[in-house]
């Protein structure tokens, strides 16, 4: 089991002069907890691998988006450096790559769908999160393999990147990662930098620590069960457990429970219409007042996916994003596990392929292409068999919008064809060994040649198109 957390765990090791590099943060990233994996329903991780395992991601932080991260070093004569290149991590790592201690092409994510643990390896970095990221592979000289990553340290020795790939460059969130750490309890990493102050390698910065940056294994939340936002991950109380929130505990009148398996208020004795514990004449008067009352069943219409081999595919070949069309599609799901939720999409083949997007409730991982020669990948993680609303609105330039709900998740950019694909659009198919068939149900899906506006995609949520409007296929 899994939990993605997205709050920074700790700042340190901050200098606010006029350098250009301000310091490194430690930030949790995804955190693998159950005791009693593994377990039917940890299907990602069915040997308990990483159970008790943390993920945290080093980051370092710039004051100009245009600066560029040249090098990460070691002690060096050449320098008054006082800590050595290391990651310190005295429980030990999991590092299922060992061919390199610095991020390459063995940890492509394409290898990810069939090995899952290989994302979280440990590893040195420049910007790059997998292999095949957009950007430059640092190169290493100096520094032990990979199998050393968490038992050794560096004393003269760096990895750098040799121009300034677009990995390097700060952009706008002003930072760069550095390092990806899974470990099992307490870390603290070490590292000097050298910096190209706004690109300039005429301007250069040398930002050297004197002490490492640590951080101690621990996760805070609400601790009680009862609360609407316990986490069952959780090791120390925060004080923020919340009994009001809907859906949840805090919703339950008298007489019924939480029921997390149906996500609603049951009654806890149905015979017991007065709630006083007992069933007697007056709960018999009560059930008797309403005999003969009937209540309308709402129809649903809805699609219902097995994840095994149901799909559904539209026979309109004339629709898709290129890179003169803009392209929409906007509608409600519910799933426990996930899969293809729609694409006109020919594996492995770019020059016949449009678009997917697929949902991993896993790790709550979307991943959403174009012509499939590269992709944009966010996480939210949707509660089990819960109606969510998405629109991914795919613009002619390549610009990608994913709203959640109708609030903007995830933007990015992807590769698109020039042409319109010779396939059907498919809801919930499968095309090659991965993500899988969907397991699920669609509801209300809307197909649009024109790029939804956020207003438009807030307002048909709860006011679905009348079938007239313009740019609705």
């Amino acid at each position: 089991m899994r939990l993605i957390i997205t709050f920074c765990f700790l700042i340190s090791a901050f200098s606010f002069c006029n350098a250009q590099m301000t310091g490194v943060t430690i930030e949790v990233d995804t955190a693998f907890f159950g005791p009693n994996t593994p377990t039917p329903d940890d299907t990602f991780d069915p040997l308990g691998t990483l159970d008790g395992f943390v993920t945290y991601r080093v980051y370092a932080h710039f004051t100009n988006p245009t600066d560029v991260l040249s090098a990460i070093y070691a002690l060096n004569d050449n320098f008054d450096v006082t800590i050595p290149l290391e990651i310190d991590a005295p429980c030990g790592c999991h590092n299922p790559v060992e061919t390199s201690i610095t991020m390459d092409a063995n940890n492509s994510s394409l290898f990810w769908d069939s090995f899952p643990l290989m994302q979280y390896d440990t590893y040195w970095t420049i910007g790059m999160t997998s292999g095949d990221d957009i950007g430059m592979n640092p190169n290493n000289i100096g520094m032990p393999d990979g199998s050393e990553i968490c038992s050794s340290s560096t004393i003269d020795g760096a990895l750098y990147v040799l121009s300034p790939a677009p990995n390097a460059i700060a952009g706008s969130d002003l930072r760069i990662l550095i390092a990806q750490v899974t470990t099992c309890g307490d870390l603290c990493i070490g590292a000097n930098f050298q910096v190209f102050i706004n690109g300039d390698q005429n301007q250069i910065q040398y930002f050297q620590p004197t002490s490492q940056t640590c951080v101690e294994a621990s996760i805070v939340g609400c601790t009680l069960e009862t609360a609407c936002n316990f986490n069952p991950y959780a090791i120390d109380d925060d004080g923020s457990c919340d009994f009001t929130c809907c859906p949840g505990p805090g919703c339950c009148d008298e007489g019924t429970v939480w029921n997390e398996a149906t996500q609603t208020c049951i009654v806890t004795n149905p015979t017991d219409t007065n709630f006083d514990g007992c069933t007697d004449l007056n709960d018999l008067m009560d059930i008797l007042a309403a005999y003969g009352d009937c209540v309308m069943v709402e129809t649903n219409y809805s699609l219902s996916f097995d994840g095994v081999d149901d799909y559904v595919e539209v026979n309109n070949q004339e629709y898709g994003p290129t890179t003169s069309t803009n392209f929409s599609v906007s509608g409600w799901f519910k799933t426990s596990t996930g899969g293809m939720l729609m694409s006109k999409y020919d594996n492995l083949n770019a020059a016949n392929s449009n678009f997917f997007i697929s949902y991993n409730s896993e790790d709550g991982n979307f991943q959403i292409a174009g012509d499939g020669t590269n992709s944009m990948n966010f996480v939210y993680l949707q509660p089990t068999n819960i109606w969510t609303h998405v629109s991914i609105v795919f613009m002619s330039s390549g610009e990608v919008q994913a709203y959640v709900n109708g609030d903007l998740a995830s933007s990015g950019n992807v590769n698109l064809n020039t042409s319109i694909a010779s396939i059907s659009i498919g809801f919930g198919k499968n095309f090659g060994p991965f993500p899988g068939f969907f397991e699920g149900e669609l509801d209300d899906v809307h197909i649009w040649n024109s790029a939804l506006t956020q207003e438009q995609i807030q307002s048909y949520m709860s006011t679905p198109p009348t079938g007239n409007e313009e740019g609705l296929v």
